[in-house]
């Protein structure tokens, strides 16, 4: 009897400690804040048939999106700031 009593305290605990709290998944507004490089913008004209795609290349470019919804742009050299939202 005793045996099965141990089991059974065993197996508890054991379920109990797999059940862990998950961790939260961060929310789209925490994945954006980072510093990003952009290497290139394409654009598609739809105005005209056929449509006229235009790529322009954007090396050395840089977006960095801080967590006070501030966003840094560099782009050739010069630094500018505006803000954002996530929707």
């Amino acid at each position: 009897m005793k045996k099965i009593q141990l089991a059974v305290v065993v197996f508890a605990v054991t379920l109990l400690a797999a059940c862990g709290k998950d961790d939260p998944q961060p929310t789209v507004a925490e994945r954006l804040v980072a510093k990003w490089n952009l290497n290139s913008v394409v654009n598609t004209d739809f105005t005209v048939s056929p449509p006229v795609v235009s790529s322009q290349n954007l090396t050395n470019t840089t977006l960095e999106f801080k967590n006070n919804g501030k966003l840094y742009i560099s782009f050739a050299g010069n630094v500018d700031s505006s803000t954002y939202t996530v929707l």
